[in-house]
């Protein structure tokens, strides 16, 4: 009985942590000079299948691309961890 309630625990952990575990990670420079309002924004996404196994790609010039970005001022990338899956997102800014 104790094993089960451990096993239970531990699936219960491991699902509840896939579910709430988003970050964004970015870099840090002065960006004073960039105006948000105006700047195009272009965003490519790749998927990964158990966190792991990339089913897609990403790219930054593919992401620049999507948003006809001539000029890239800034890029941030965004990470979301589901239960099955992951993906990784590049979002670049420019002109």
């Amino acid at each position: 009985m104790r094993k089960l309630a451990l096993a239970f625990l531990g699936a219960a952990c491991v699902a509840s942590m896939g579910c709430a575990y988003n970050r964004n990670i970015q870099n840090q420079f002065d960006a004073t000079n960039i105006n948000f309002n105006r700047a195009k924004k272009g965003m490519d996404c790749a998927y990964f299948a158990l966190g792991v196994f990339p089913l897609t790609k990403t790219d930054i010039d593919v992401a620049a691309k999507k948003a006809h970005i001539q000029s890239l001022k800034y890029v941030e990338t965004y990470y979301a961890n589901y239960i099955l899956f992951s993906k990784k997102c590049i979002v670049t800014y420019g002109e």
